[in-house]
């Protein structure tokens, strides 16, 4: 069989996700990220290494944008095929590009007038990685893909995408090669989440696979249980009350500050005595509760 994978990206870091599948003549690309250590973002203003234009399609495995957020640079560059991915991603996909556009255009101007005022010059030019335009051209090229159905993208290649239990869309991508009588199974991890979270599906369990491509980020530590967590929380949160402290959590503003508010919100309405107060958690407005995790993350998301 006529295969090859070309790591472009997170191989040796963290971000700029981006996988390159020959098969024969097909081309295809398993996300594209941004570059967003400090260290490595003069990755994302070089040119891509194989031509946008030969790329035959694009395969998103979430919305965060150290996986998606250079498609519009590819778009810009030359490509013009279909963006598979699943509906959610699709949604959250969308708004995330658009504001990424934005905060580009105005980090380009902002930091214009600074080297102006301090008489430096910019190794690189003074525009945006991509603009507004950009992903407005970005965006129809989206083909939505719901889990565990199977997507032809290019002559033997199938893909299926399955739960990652990540953020809302988030997918492990299997694909299916076939050339010359032959078949192969290469599944791509993405980026997999814990189990039992409270408002995402668990990750889709495997039972077969020729290749394993696994993103591993966390795979040199050791977690705490899911259980500990909102104790803990509460424990952090009560604490630094008592002291008339403040609390400052970054966080990536999709999933991760969810994840954290929610578990707070359920110790919020604890009552006095200890009891729960699971009917004021039912009403509170954006709450998710578990039972609707599985339509939460199949449906178009209102953003």
């Amino acid at each position: 069989m006529d295969v090859e994978l070309t790591f472009l990206g997170a191989a040796g870091n963290v971000t700029g996700s981006c996988t390159l599948v020959r098969l024969g003549e097909h081309r295809i690309l398993i996300d594209c990220g941004l570059f967003q250590e400090r260290a490595l973002q003069t990755r994302n203003w070089e040119p891509f290494f194989v031509d946008p234009g030969t790329v035959d399609a694009v395969l998103l495995t979430h919305a965060h944008l150290d996986h998606c957020g250079r498609l519009p640079k590819l778009v810009k560059d030359g490509f013009g095929g279909k963006v598979f991915c699943t509906p959610a991603t699709l949604e959250i996909a969308r708004v995330l590009l658009f504001d990424s556009a934005y905060l580009q255009e105005e980090d380009m101007r902002k930091k214009k007038r600074r080297h102006e005022k301090q008489g430096k010059t910019s190794p690189f030019p003074y525009e945006p990685l991509y603009a507004k335009e950009h992903v407005e051209d970005t965006v129809p090229l989206f083909v939505p893909a719901p889990y565990t159905a199977p997507v032809k993208v290019v002559p033997g290649i199938t893909a299926r995408f399955h739960e990652a239990g990540h953020i809302f869309g988030s997918a492990m991508i299997e694909l299916t090669l076939e050339q010359g009588g032959e078949t192969r199974t290469v599944v791509f991890s993405g980026d997999v989440g814990r189990l039992h979270l409270p408002i995402i599906n668990d990750p889709h369990q495997f039972e077969h696979a020729d290749v394993l491509i696994v993103e591993s980020t966390y795979g040199n530590r050791t977690h705490g249980t899911v259980e500990s967590i909102p104790d803990e929380l509460a424990r952090v949160i009560m604490d630094t009350h008592r002291r008339g402290g403040n609390i400052v959590i970054p966080g990536f503003a999709v999933e991760r500050t969810q994840e954290i508010l929610y578990p707070a919100a359920f110790d919020v309405r604890r009552q006095p005595d200890g009891g729960d107060s699971d009917g004021d958690l039912q009403q509170a407005p954006g709450v998710v509760r578990r039972g609707d995790r599985g339509a939460a993350a199949q449906r178009e998301l209102p953003l």
